[in-house]
């Protein structure tokens, strides 16, 4: 497998949105299946896994989300994008309903 320092700034950033978004603590945790972040890692491209759901039902015959889940999952990653590319001037209320 691989891993990427829980301490890094792309997962910092990413947990810090999601917490911005959803109003609770974010958990990090290792997926338990391999993925496509697993082979970038493999070969210094950095990459988390992130998505909506309950891990519980990743990968299963059943796995669902919910359509809340998957906007909020949206807006996380586009908030961490634009903060990732710099936009010092993003603000984050711009993106919310």
């Amino acid at each position: 497998g691989s891993a990427v320092d829980i301490d890094s700034s792309l997962v910092q950033l990413l947990k810090m949105q999601g917490e911005k978004n959803l109003n609770q603590e974010v958990q990090t945790i290792g997926a338990p299946w391999p993925a496509d972040a697993t082979f970038m890692n493999m070969y210094g491209i950095p990459a988390i896994n992130f998505g909506p759901g309950e891990t519980e039902q990743a990968q299963q015959v059943d796995e669902s989300v919910s359509i809340d889940h998957l906007i909020k999952c949206a807006k996380i990653i586009a908030c961490t994008i634009v903060s990732w590319c710099g936009n010092s001037e993003f603000q984050y209320h711009s993106l919310k309903q």
